[in-house]
């Protein structure tokens, strides 16, 4: 191979091939060709630049004979089968690209055309994220029945083919195919877990997915933080007492119109109860499916107990740390239970994640809300019971489309097989009646308030 030295100093030499180019495999063969030699120690082949760097502890005489001596054609046997050279330039030039683009974009395109660009870029895969996160939502009944619907396909195949081979009617067998189970199955199932989760949205219940509606009406134990879903962390006023004989409403008037323009908590208690007093129910949970109802709090065990008696608490922990509220969902989950958590600090966060489901505030920490699968918006525990009671409906009416779909299209089959519907009547009401059960599922569950 004919070369020239560019570059020489002790035990060490570079040399360019004179060649037009070299290959990636010629690059290989080179390199392991100079480090077969004895006395190398190290070598660098540089394709594109023709470049080898050197490091020998023998002659140099020697190095120059055995690079006058080489040859591609006679050495490719020394090059293993896979060397990662290609490997590592298939890197090189996908970075190279993503680094020029880069800097292309940044300095010619405005960025309205580099949004839109990212954007189409990235589409597939926000979309493929929504379906996961979509999969991952659904409540386990509309997954049992997407699942049984392409189940039973094949055997509608199979039903067909039975009936032609026992009746030598094809009318008869095309029947069967008229009447479809997925099409009900498929559409009244997820509509029925939307109009839910709308419905509750109108009523100040955020919930993030139907999977969370089905926990919840299978729930038996609820776990209460104190501060702020219990008791309100904020002062309010409790009652007003005037001397001199004046009066009390008179008197809180006279108050708020001081206090209103004045931003610190006591203030803002008192203007509020001039406008307004928040009803207040002691809510009768026992009585809509929760065995268990218990508080568990950091305060201390005087004030817990005073809460939880005027409350009627099943169980009460108090002075406890944040893991430990986890390590107690965590107990009831192996004694078989399903555990709703009510928080709104970032205390509470390790159980509202570990909870079956997370209930938060509104008005507590964002990570609170971030962590928790179901949000309520208001100061009060009611919405707990109208979710509680939304989703047992829910659950009904999924379970009563289910039987309706499966009993209503198995009748137009056997009809159709026995003759006595013909195919056409059978699909049109097999479609009228997916229709129905489709506009009824978007109803709402709860009467208007």
């Amino acid at each position: 191979m004919k070369c020239r030295i560019i570059h020489e100093s002790s035990g060490r030499i570079r040399v360019r091939a004179v060649q037009y180019g070299m290959s990636l495999d010629q690059a290989d063969i080179l390199e392991y060709y100079l480090k077969s030699i004895q006395g190398v120690s190290d070598v660098k082949v540089y394709d594109r630049t023709c470049d080898a760097i050197i490091r020998y502890k023998c002659s140099r005489d020697e190095i120059i004979n055995a690079l006058a001596d080489f040859s591609y054609e006679d050495n490719t046997s020394l090059v293993p089968e896979h060397t990662g050279r290609a490997l590592s330039r298939e890197y090189e030039d996908k970075i190279f690209v993503q680094v020029a683009g880069r800097v292309i974009s940044k300095t010619v395109l405005p960025v309205p055309i580099r949004m839109a660009a990212a954007i189409v870029k990235n589409a597939k895969y926000i979309i493929l994220r929504m379906i996961e996160e979509s999969q991952k939502l659904k409540s386990n009944t509309e997954d049992k029945a997407s699942h049984l619907a392409d189940h039973l396909v094949p055997y509608s195949l199979i039903g067909t083919l039975l009936t032609y081979a026992i009746t030598r009617n094809a009318t008869r067998a095309i029947s069967i195919l008229m009447v479809d189970f997925s099409c009900a199955l498929k559409l009244s199932m997820p509509l029925s877990v939307l109009s839910a989760i709308r419905e509750a949205g109108q009523r100040n219940i955020s919930v993030k997915g139907g999977v969370y509606m089905e926990t919840v009406s299978e729930a038996d134990t609820i776990v209460f933080d104190k501060t702020g879903t219990l008791t309100k962390a904020t002062p309010t006023v409790v009652d007003v007492i005037p001397f001199g004989g004046h009066d009390a409403t008179e008197m809180l008037r006279i108050a708020a119109c001081l206090e209103e323009h004045y931003p610190h908590s006591m203030a803002k208690a008192v203007v509020e109860a001039a406008k307004k007093k928040a009803p207040h129910e002691d809510e009768k949970l026992h009585k809509i499916g929760f065995s268990k109802i218990v508080m568990m709090t950091g305060d201390n065990r005087r004030t817990a107990n005073m809460v939880a008696e005027k409350l009627g608490l099943d169980e009460v922990y108090s002075e406890v740390m944040p893991e430990d509220k986890a390590d107690f969902i965590r107990k009831e989950h192996a004694a078989g239970r399903k555990v709703i958590m009510i928080g709104d600090g970032v205390n509470d966060t390790p159980a509202l994640s570990e909870a079956d489901v997370g209930v938060a505030i509104s008005e507590g920490a964002a990570i609170a809300r971030e962590v928790a699968d179901v949000t309520i918006g208001t100061n009060d525990l009611h919405s707990l019971i109208t979710l509680r009671v939304l989703s047992e409906l829910l659950m009904k009416r999924i379970h009563y489309n289910y039987r309706f779909i499966m009993g209503f299209n198995s009748g137009l089959i056997a009809l159709g097989v026995l003759g006595i519907l013909p195919p056409a009547t059978s699909a049109l009401l097999h479609n009228v009646s997916t229709i129905g059960i489709s506009l009824k599922s978007m109803t709402n569950l709860l009467e208007d308030e």
